[in-house]
């Protein structure tokens, strides 16, 4: 399912590379890259969830994994504007998507407890 998640990973880093060749970003074409390399980690962390296991349980942590490592990177960043209120949005879309996709049903948002932006 990884390839499938690829266009949504750069519509969420795409705009924020775009800032740093506009020059108008205190962050790094690193620290957005840290940011992708997180997103592909969980989606490739997610298909490695093996048929038999309790795959709602997997998906939990992993979600709940990646959006603590992106709390730690945006504290390191928040001075710089890293996640700003559009890339939130983007990033909240994405993980219940993604969840939704892997099997997990709800209407709540899914990143809510986990989730320092």
């Amino acid at each position: 399912m990884t390839n499938v998640y690829d266009e949504e990973i750069k519509d969420i880093t795409g705009p924020l590379y775009d800032l740093i060749l506009d020059d108008k970003a205190g962050f790094s074409a690193n620290d957005v890259y840290s940011l992708n390399k997180i997103l592909e980690n969980y989606i490739d962390d997610l298909d490695s969830i093996e048929e038999g296991l309790n795959k709602e349980e997997y998906v939990i942590t992993y979600t709940n994994e990646a959006i603590v490592s992106i709390n730690e990177l945006n504290k390191e960043l928040a001075k710089f504007g890293f996640i700003m209120k559009e890339d939130q949005e983007r990033l909240i879309k994405f993980f219940n998507d993604t969840v939704k996709d892997y099997g997990i049903v709800s209407d709540q948002d899914i990143t809510k407890e986990f989730r320092n932006w």
